[in-house]
C-alpha cells in the first residue's frame, strides 16, 4: 500500500491518495464521501469528534492529533483522504503530515474496517439529487425543476474537478426571487481562498448553457440562519 500526498488549491489541506489498498479501502460503500471537523458549523453535514469517536477510531484518531478536519472519499475518482489544519497551524504541516501518513499506514495495513457498525454513509450525490427534485417538482411545480434541473447538472459536472482538488460541492438551497443558489463546500473547499473560482466557474457554465442568472453562494459565506439551508428551504 502506498500513500502519495498532494497538495490542493488551499494551503491549508492536503490531500492523501491511497493506492495499492484494495478497490474499497474504507470499506463497501460507493461514492462515500464524510467529513469530520474539531469545529462543526451551524449548518451543513460535517460531523464532529463525538461523531468520529462512535464511527471512526482512524477520523477521531487524527482529529485528536490536532489536525482541523479530515474528509473521507471513495469512488469512481479513487480513494483519498483530505486533511486540514487551522492557520494558525499551518507553519507545523510537515509534522502533520508526518503523523497523518504514519496513522493512516497504520490503520489501512490493519485488514479491520475502517469504519464501525454504527456508520451511517452520506446519501450518493445521485440520490441526493433525485431527492431535490423531487421536492421541487412536488412542491414548486416543473417551473422550479426547470431552474433548479441545470443547477444540479452543472455540479454533478464539475464535482470530478472539486474532488480531484480534495473539495466537495453540494446543493442547499436556493432563492428564486434573488437567483442566489446556496452551496456547501467541504474539504480542501473549507476556508479556500478560491472557492469564489469555483463558485464562478458552476455561475457560467449554467448561464451560458442554460441562460439562468444566478448567483451561487457559499453558505459559509452567508449570516443566514441555519434553518435557511434544511430540506432545500426557499428564502
Amino acid at each position: 500500500m502506498q500513500i502519495q500526498v498532494s497538495e490542493t488549491p488551499n494551503s491549508l489541506a492536503k490531500k492523501f491518495i491511497i493506492s495499492g489498498a484494495g478497490d474499497k479501502p474504507f470499506g463497501p460503500h460507493d461514492e462515500l464521501h464524510v467529513n469530520y471537523q474539531n469545529t462543526l458549523t451551524p449548518f451543513g453535514e460535517n460531523r464532529g469528534l463525538p461523531d468520529a469517536s462512535r464511527e471512526c477510531a482512524l477520523a477521531s484518531e487524527l482529529l485528536k492529533a490536532g489536525v482541523f478536519s479530515v474528509m473521507f472519499d471513495q469512488g469512481s475518482e479513487g480513494s483519498f483522504v483530505t486533511i486540514g489544519v487551522k492557520e494558525q497551524d499551518k507553519p507545523l504541516w510537515d509534522a502533520y503530515q508526518e503523523a497523518a501518513t504514519a496513522i493512516l499506514t497504520a490503520y489501512l495495513e490493519d485488514s479491520g474496517y475502517v469504519f464501525s457498525e454504527s456508520f451511517q454513509p452520506v446519501e450518493t450525490q445521485g440520490l441526493y439529487h433525485k431527492r431535490v427534485l423531487y421536492f421541487f417538482r412536488e412542491q414548486h411545480g416543473q417551473q422550479a425543476v426547470d431552474v433548479v434541473e441545470p443547477i444540479l447538472t452543472a455540479i454533478q459536472a464539475l464535482s470530478p474537478y472539486v474532488k480531484a482538488d480534495g473539495g466537495n460541492l453540494k446543493f442547499k438551497s436556493i432563492n428564486f426571487e434573488t437567483g442566489e443558489v446556496f452551496v456547501e463546500m467541504t474539504g480542501a473547499c473549507t476556508g479556500c481562498s478560491k472557492t469564489g473560482d469555483t463558485l464562478g466557474n458552476v455561475q457560467e457554465a449554467i448561464r451560458e448553457n442554460f441562460g439562468l442568472n444566478i448567483t451561487m453562494v457559499n453558505i459559509a459565506k452567508t449570516e443566514q440562519p441555519a434553518v435557511k439551508f434544511d430540506d432545500f428551504v426557499i428564502g
